[in-house]
């Protein structure tokens, strides 16, 4: 197991040969960024491929691609570079550094390639004055060749938004359509069951896009439940087991479950006294189990999709348990599942980074200090490799770890 470090005085690359109880210093490798990590992307076939999204007042902002597991990064977007293509013409940045610079919120790469080239896009947050006034209203970018270049995606958004959560929606089969879906309505798009890309604004507001390669027009979808309304939302997670799938959009005290285009009914009460959404996680091999995470109740799960239980006098409670064993609760924030060992979880409470080996009934440490950690994500193949983005008042940027024999 390997930890890659990024930051101002630390060593750029540790190594551990007892599962992270103990850490050496290999002496191996250059630090090449430094600053606040928004946002973390793993490569699905190659798990030291990675893209970083930064904050807009690092020294060194926008995106950066690592091949060596972290320990060293160059620039796939620069904000202050012109790689961010608006109708054929380059959109020039209007600074980095900290000077104007917006900050990278979110990274999804599709799980369908692109001729062979990953697909990605990117939202911002925070300052969009990073961009000329000609297309100040972008928030999200998009690289159809691997993040070598990038477009404007942002047509049918609200001026001037953060984007604080995208999804790849996959319906049926994981295939782009053929036929350009732009100018269809969320009706027909539901029933031909289009594949999408999904956006959390923060105009509290979901948004969709045929994702078939060609459409540019985002589209509102239709209103939640009215239980919904007055929810902060916190997530977009997406069902890949049921039958045709779902999509789950969760609020601070609300879940509510749709196709992803019109149709939406809540899951169990909303407003539960205990209950705070911030962080969540659903299980890719159960849907039905959900981990949440609150800054005042720590980890709860649920193993029946978030549907409320009754007590004994018929009267309807909550499904989400406590399961904080071996947890210092205060400060849980992020929660990663591994996809493929539903058994192990990692997440960030008070005292550092925490694993579970079983669903989370008990918990230990994971030889890592610190809570500001604001990206945690797991390998989709390799439950023992996985990456920590620290924070702006973490003493480190990034963390990898890797599993295997040293």
């Amino acid at each position: 197991m390997y930890v890659g470090t990024v930051g101002k005085h630390v060593s750029p690359l540790w190594r551990s040969e007892n599962g992270g109880k103990t850490w050496k210093w290999t002496k191996a490798g250059e630090i090449s960024l430094e600053g606040e990590i928004f946002t973390v992307a793993i490569d699905p076939e190659n798990p030291y491929h990675i893209f970083s999204g930064m904050d807009q007042w690092a020294t060194k902002d926008g995106i950066w691609e690592s091949y060596d597991g972290g320990k060293t990064f160059t620039t796939t977007l620069p904000i202050s570079h012109n790689k961010i293509m608006k109708n054929g013409v380059a959109i020039t940045g209007s600074g980095s550094g900290g000077n104007g610079g917006g900050s990278m919120s979110v990274i999804r790469i599709d799980p369908v390639k692109v001729n062979g080239s990953l697909h990605l896009v990117a939202g911002t947050r925070t300052n969009r004055g990073w961009i000329t006034a000609a297309a100040a209203s972008t928030s999200i970018i998009r690289s159809l060749d691997g993040g070598k270049t990038w477009s404007d995606l942002s047509m049918g958004l609200p001026t001037g938004e953060d984007i604080y959560d995208l999804q790849f929606f996959y319906p049926t089969s994981k295939s782009h359509p053929a036929i350009n879906y732009d100018s269809y309505t969320l009706a027909q798009l539901s029933s031909a069951k289009i594949p999408l890309i999904m956006a959390r604004t923060s105009n509290n507001a979901i948004y969709v896009l045929p994702n078939d390669l060609q459409s540019t027009t985002w589209k509102k979808i239709a209103p939640l439940p009215t239980a919904f309304a007055g929810q902060y939302l916190k997530a977009i997670r997406i069902d890949e087991i049921s039958n045709p799938k779902k999509v789950l959009v969760v609020g601070h005290k609300c879940i509510v479950e749709g196709d992803g285009y019109l149709n939406w009914t809540k899951r169990g009460t909303c407003n539960h006294a205990t209950i705070d959404h911030d962080f969540t996680a659903i299980s890719p091999a159960n849907p039905n189990v959900i981990y949440s995470n609150s800054f005042r109740y720590g980890t709860k799960v649920s193993l029946n999709g978030g549907n409320d239980l009754k007590n004994s006098s018929g009267i309807a409670i909550s499904s989400f348990e406590s399961r904080n064993k071996g947890l210092k609760i205060s400060a849980v924030r992020a929660v990663a599942i591994a996809p493929s060992d539903n058994n192990i979880v990692y997440t960030v409470a008070e005292g550092g980074l925490y694993k579970s080996i079983n669903a989370g009934e008990t918990w230990s440490w994971a030889g890592l200090y610190g809570t500001d950690f604001n990206a945690l994500a797991v390998h989709p193949n390799d439950p023992d490799t996985f990456i920590v983005g620290g924070g702006r008042w973490a003493t480190t940027s990034l963390y990898l770890y890797e599993s295997g024999n040293v």
